[in-house]
């Protein structure tokens, strides 16, 4: 009988490859509505399976045993099959401890604020509890007995940890963050379930603050090792977990290039992406085919700004993809928000290239002359700077420049935490 992930909307797990990876045998997703999944769950044809949005509590009524972790939360998450009986477990316990463990800052003897009500929210109060957190508030859309708003939580200056634990930011609604952080001046810390996309609106903002922050991506690993082992009846070796979340991020990022207008991004970037075998995407050709008319072409006849706002729905548009290859326009630096938009699922190359081997003219009409590209470099140099991940520093060789350029992709790809 076969393992698998019950839920409603499933098409962007990652569950099949990580429960593949772990040795369960083969593993499907179940994307069943109200009936189908009760249906599903009386049929018991199946040895193990993952649960999530939103049946993490229906589930329970269809457990012949329920652990007593999460019975205490309220909400299972794993159930096997053991000879037709069902036991049902809470592995996002672990999952979450995980994701908490890797901080610098750990809970005990400090203030975290939970964002969200919520099944999670629910997990993440177990978790804070039992690693010792001094004090545990709780902010809701819906305030109540044991649940602040989110107004108010952005006055409490004690808080020390925020850990989301609602949708905001996660795909398709990426750019979304339930509250911002700057109003907490003692904040040492912010932790995110969501792992679609890698970083959200409130991590980033965390990295602009020089917070220490985490994603989800390390609580969904660790949750379907725990899974694994419950289906399997054997270990599965603590250490999988850090491999199988590098592998998998790896898998998921994207590579954005930037630069100025003319430094190769565009042939670096088809050339990178052949090599590393992952599509490849060119914000000014997401323009153009969306105006009908090309970057140039748009300045000249609509003025910049028009350009500067299809450009932004260019990046956010690609910044939602993972595994690809991006080149951008030389201008992509001059918003912030298109550089979170690429920086979500995205680490960043900036290619450098000298100004004076930077082509003039060739349709570009913010480019006209040397003296042009020479203001331009002194305008966005710093942005480049501030935005890129790592550096390539500007070969005269095609050839030499891709080198360099597969050799920086590739550290980036095995270092992702």
């Amino acid at each position: 009988m076969p393992f698998g992930l019950v839920g409603k909307s499933l098409s962007h797990s990652h569950s099949v490859f990580l429960h593949e990876a772990l040795g369960d045998r083969p593993y499907s997703l179940f994307s069943l509505d109200e009936d189908q999944f009760d249906a599903f769950l009386r049929r018991r044809n199946f040895d193990g399976i993952n649960v999530t949005i939103p049946y993490k509590q229906r589930v329970i009524a269809y457990c012949d045993e329920v652990d007593e972790t999460a019975k205490e939360i309220g909400a299972v998450n794993t159930v096997a099959n053991r000879e037709g009986r069902l036991t049902g477990y809470n592995t996002d316990v672990d999952g979450l401890s995980y994701i908490l463990s890797s901080l610098p800052v750990k809970p005990q003897g400090h203030t975290a604020l939970i964002l969200g009500s919520g099944g999670t929210s629910h997990t993440a109060k177990h978790v804070l509890q039992r690693m010792g957190a001094k004090e545990i508030l709780v902010a809701s859309r819906s305030p109540g007995p044991g649940r602040i708003s989110y107004k108010e939580a952005s006055h409490r200056k004690e808080i020390e940890l925020v850990i989301n634990t609602t949708p905001y930011g996660m795909y398709p609604n990426n750019g979304e963050a339930p509250l911002l952080l700057a109003p907490f001046p003692n904040l040492h810390a912010v932790v995110d379930v969501v792992y679609n996309p890698l970083k959200t609106a409130l991590l980033l903002d965390a990295e602009r603050l020089h917070l220490p922050f985490v994603g989800g991506l390390g609580m969904l690993v660790e949750q379907a090792r725990v899974s694994s082992q419950l289906f399997l009846g054997r270990p599965q070796p603590p250490e999988r977990t850090p491999r199988l979340v590098t592998e998998l991020g790896g898998r998921l990022i994207n590579i954005v290039l930037i630069g100025m207008p003319g430094c190769g991004k565009s042939s670096l970037g088809q050339a990178l992406a052949k090599h590393l075998a992952r599509p490849f995407l060119d914000l000014d050709h997401l323009v153009a085919k969306k105006a009908g008319s090309p970057p140039g072409k748009i300045i000249e006849t609509q003025g910049e700004a028009a350009f500067r706002a299809l450009e932004t729905q260019a990046a956010r548009q690609a910044g939602r993809e993972n595994n690809a290859v991006i080149a951008t326009g030389g201008g992509i630096v001059l918003r912030e928000e298109n550089i979170d938009a690429l920086r979500q699922n995205g680490v960043v190359i900036f290619v450098d290239c000298p100004v004076h081997k930077l082509p003039i003219g060739e349709g570009r009409p913010l480019s006209k002359t040397r003296d042009d590209l020479q203001k331009l470099d002194e305008q966005r140099r710093e942005k480049y700077m501030t935005a890129a991940d790592r550096i390539l520093v500007y070969h005269e060789r095609f050839e030499e420049n891709l080198k360099n350029l597969e050799t920086l992709a590739e550290e980036l790809l095995v270092s992702y935490r």
